[in-house]
Formats: structure tokens, C-alpha cells, sequence
């Protein structure tokens, strides 16, 4: 499952990003303490030149355990891991989730349940701290099989693969100029983002941290009405983009749909374009379940 791994490792970085709406009185609207937002979140990176696609996703959910002002605190439960499996030349990897207790095809994609007690363990070792529209800080444990050589060994590990920390450094103070949503039509803001991973099993990717000064630039871009598997959502249409100082980097194109009721992007779609190895990576997400 290393191919599958390798494309998961950065997930954490374009999972949904925490916004809210501010009220007339100055406060903001975020999920209460105790509510359960659910996400699944695909991704597919491709080398054009090489024709290669490669899919994979998850499904976690964050549990709110603190609510102060702007910022909400969460821990993320891994729930599900998902496969991009093509009947007709499934890669190696798909061994493993094919076979897994549970498991379930949609088209290419093979949707693998995580045992509630692994998820559990893994969720001890995450941390989430959002801020008006942002993931400020956020740590992963990626889920792994237990016995990566044995296709047939279809159990889940208490360890992680590897953990992966982001960070987004900004003076946020100034997000109070985009709001409430709709209020003004662009904001830019200059940021620090820190990438980590740490904890690579035996095998995987060695650690490794990268810091780039970017400018985060936000336009709103009208409102709008969905309907998703968590129900049906008045949002406002947020386009973000991050800017890297150093045109050697790439850059990411997201585009947000904030739900003002309950305070959360419920819908995203990124993509990172720019590399150096010309590959380019496109993630959409969505809430699929809400507990309040």
C-alpha cells in the first residue's frame, strides 16, 4: 500500500477549513462543544506525462472539544480509508482493501471501515485548532495496515503510518475585515505554513518539516444553496489561494462552502498546481454526517 500512502501524506493539508460567520454583536458562529462534523475527502495526483492517476481518501470525523470566540478545538477520528481500485488493473496496494472486513466498491473506489477501537487510539494522538477560515494547527495520524507484507492480513494498526502536522501562521485579526461574509469582496493576508511529518513506520517516508512564507489571498464569491449527504446548506462561496513567496513552490487553489448556520465549510475543492515534478493534485471534501 505504499503508493496509497505516499498520496495520503499530504491530505492533512487540504482537509476542509474551519469558517464561520460573525454575528451583529461581534461573536462568531462555530459548532458546540461535543458536535460531530463527518468528512469524506478524496484526492487524485497525476503525471501528465507519465499518464498516471493516482486516488486515494478518507473519511474522519472531528469531535469539538473547546469553543473560545473565533477558535474551535477538535480531536480527528479516523473512520474509513479509501482505495482507488479500477476493476481492470487494480494496483498492488488493493489487495489489502478488497479483502478488508467491511469493505465496499463504488466505481474505482473501495471504501475500507477502520475498527472503532483503532479509530479511537489513532484520535488520542491528533489535534485540531481552527481559526475564522483556517486549519491554524492540525495533526494527522495517517492509519496503516498492520502487517504492510502480508496482503492477506486485513488488520488496522494502533500506530500510525506517520503523523502529519500543519500549521498556518497569520495575524488573524485581520480576517475581521472579510467579515461577515459578503462584506467585502477580497482580502490578502501575509501567513508563515509549516508542513511536518514525524513518525514514519518502518519502511515509509522519512520525516521531514518545510516553512514557506505565503500570502493568503480570500474572495467572496456570492451565496449559495447544497444538498449533501449531511443535509441541505445555505452557504457562501469562498474562493481562497495560497501564494508562495518563492515562485519555487507551489500554489493551491481552494474553493470554500460555508455554511453561516452552522459555521463550517461543508464542501471544498483544491488543487495544487506548480510543482517540480509536474505533479498535480486535486482534493474534494465534503460533510457527510453532523451530530450537534
Amino acid at each position: 500500500m505504499r503508493w496509497l500512502r505516499a498520496a495520503l501524506a499530504p491530505l492533512a493539508a487540504l482537509a476542509p477549513l474551519a469558517a464561520g460567520a460573525a454575528r451583529a454583536d461581534g461573536s462568531y458562529v462555530l459548532p458546540p462543544v461535543g458536535a460531530q462534523l463527518t468528512y469524506r475527502l478524496v484526492t487524485t495526483s497525476s503525471i501528465p506525462d507519465k499518464s498516471v492517476n493516482v486516488t486515494a481518501g478518507q473519511i474522519y470525523t472531528y469531535a469539538v472539544t473547546a469553543v473560545n470566540g473565533a477558535t474551535l478545538e477538535a480531536s480527528i477520528k479516523p473512520v474509513a480509508m479509501i482505495f482507488g481500485c479500477p476493476q481492470d488493473n487494480p494496483p498492488k496496494g488493493c489487495a489489502f482493501a478488497m479483502r478488508a472486513p467491511g469493505s465496499s466498491r463504488d466505481g474505482d473506489l473501495v471504501t475500507v471501515p477502520i475498527p472503532a477501537e483503532i479509530g479511537d487510539a489513532l484520535a488520542r494522538q491528533s489535534s485540531y485548532k481552527g481559526r475564522y477560515f483556517f486549519n491554524e494547527d492540525r495533526k494527522f495520524p495517517l492509519p496503516a495496515e498492520k502487517n504492510p507484507a502480508d496482503a492477506n492480513d486485513t488488520e488496522f494498526s494502533t500506530e500510525p503510518f506517520l503523523v502529519v502536522t500543519n500549521s498556518l501562521v497569520c495575524d488573524y485579526e485581520q480576517v475581521k475585515d472579510f467579515l461577515p461574509l459578503g462584506k467585502t469582496a477580497h482580502l490578502s493576508m501575509p501567513c508563515q505554513s509549516v508542513v511536518a511529518q514525524t513518525g514514519a513506520r518502518s519502511g515509509g517516508p522519512q520525516p521531514h518539516s518545510t516553512e514557506e512564507a505565503v500570502s493568503v489571498e480570500l474572495s467572496d464569491d456570492g451565496a449559495a444553496h447544497l444538498s449533501l449527504p449531511s443535509g441541505n446548506w445555505e452557504v457562501r462561496k469562498v474562493a481562497l489561494k495560497l501564494v508562495p513567496k518563492d515562485s519555487v513552490h507551489p500554489t493551491t487553489d481552494a474553493e470554500l462552502d460555508v455554511a453561516p448556520a452552522l459555521g463550517v465549510s461543508v464542501k471544498s475543492h483544491s488543487a495544487i498546481n506548480g510543482l517540480p515534478s509536474q505533479i498535480s493534485t486535486v482534493t474534494d471534501s465534503e460533510l457527510v454526517a453532523y451530530k450537534p
